[in-house]
């Protein structure tokens, strides 16, 4: 580097000490507030927005803390979720539960049946189960009796079972007859507190984020351990309690199983947490057929992962190619023993030129 460079270099460095403050919240929390989706791409990817070799990308690093900054200022910073959110929305989802269910359908409910399905709510709404666990029946009747007032009417069935609910307009003698008259509803409660209990696994997994370099491989070894419990969920739905497959039979079953839990993972997670299955099947689907509508049908569906995140992935895949010195693709080994030959063509478009310019899409390549 001559003196020049060294002299411009300096400056540039002593400009970038002069630019204004921002807020200190992560480049993560900031990415969700941004409308840039390649730069929400490269900081879910874990790729530093300043490279010491690039001075301009200070610049868009500044513009970007500019736009976002404002946005942060009115976000909360927590990077989890509080035990008081889990307990609001909780709350909430059981006084919606008592104003169908007692309400409305005048069952009678038991206190600690209730509470089952308030700690399995809040361990499913990202709460963590140490704090719940002294969460008290006399909590959650204080909190049903504000909430409803003189709707509802909490009564003693018996010392073994403790405190029942059930609606005021109901006589208390009827009432408790109803707590023994419910198969269906008992069964449905235990229906919800397992779907509950398993959606609360589903809710520990970690967020999926894109590697740097990314690669199939990475991408692959980085996907979610479906949880042992719902995989033996989906497996007794499945195959019943002893499932007697043998060779292609197991196979196609234990592939059905992983399908379907991973598809659970996907739709309970809001697509935050990426199955193997979804990423294959967007990057297959679109390498297969390049339309933009199929991964859209897929995506809504709950079974692939968008159309715009399989295009940043395919993205990553042209960086890290690019990085490894060689434009060839990942899995084509390159030795000077073996020959190699590319075809290119814009047909999806068919427009007849070369380098597929102003087209819908980017040229199409095949190598082999």
């Amino acid at each position: 580097m001559d003196a020049s460079a060294q002299t411009d270099a300096e400056m540039d460095e002593e400009a970038l000490h002069q630019q204004p403050l921002y807020s200190t919240a992560p480049a993560e929390q900031r990415a969700e507030l941004s409308t840039n989706e390649h730069v929400k791409s490269l900081i879910r990817s874990g790729v530093d927005l300043i490279a010491a070799d690039a001075w301009y990308h200070r610049s868009c690093r500044a513009k970007f803390l500019s736009k976002t900054d404002r946005a942060v200022q009115k976000a909360p910073m927590e990077s989890s979720v509080s035990p008081q959110l889990c307990h609001k929305n909780a709350s909430a989802s059981i006084c919606s539960y008592i104003q169908v269910e007692v309400i409305e359908e005048k069952r009678s409910i038991f206190v600690s049946g209730l509470l089952e399905m308030y700690k399995a709510e809040y361990i499913s709404m990202g709460g963590d189960q140490a704090d719940v666990e002294s969460y008290w029946a006399q909590n959650l009747q204080r909190k049903t009796s504000i909430s409803f007032g003189d709707k509802i009417k909490i009564k003693l069935a018996d010392q073994r079972r403790g405190n029942f609910v059930f609606n005021s307009v109901i006589p208390e003698d009827e009432a408790f007859a109803r707590l023994h008259c419910h198969a269906e509803h008992l069964q449905n409660d235990k229906l919800r507190w397992a779907a509950l209990h398993l959606r609360s696994q589903i809710m520990k997994l970690p967020k999926s984020r894109t590697h740097n370099p990314a690669t199939v491989q990475n991408l692959k070894e980085s996907a979610p351990d479906i949880p042992a419990q719902l995989d033996l969920f989906f497996r007794s739905l499945i195959g019943g309690l002893t499932p007697k497959f043998r060779g292609a039979q197991k196979d196609g079953f234990d592939r059905k199983v992983t399908s379907m839990a991973s598809d659970a993972i996907f739709n309970v997670t809001g697509g935050t947490v990426k199955p193997w299955k979804h990423t294959a099947v967007g990057l297959g689907m679109a390498s297969l057929t390049g339309s933009k509508l199929t991964l859209q049908i897929l995506n809504r569906s709950g079974h692939s992962i968008s159309y715009s995140e399989t295009r940043g992935i395919e993205t990553e895949f042209a960086y890290s190619v690019e990085s490894c010195d060689h434009h060839a693709p990942d899995g084509i080994k390159l030795n000077p023993g073996l020959a190699t030959a590319s075809v290119w063509d814009n047909n999806d478009a068919n427009v007849e030129t070369l380098d597929g310019k102003a087209t819908l899409h980017t040229t199409v390549g095949h190598t082999y």
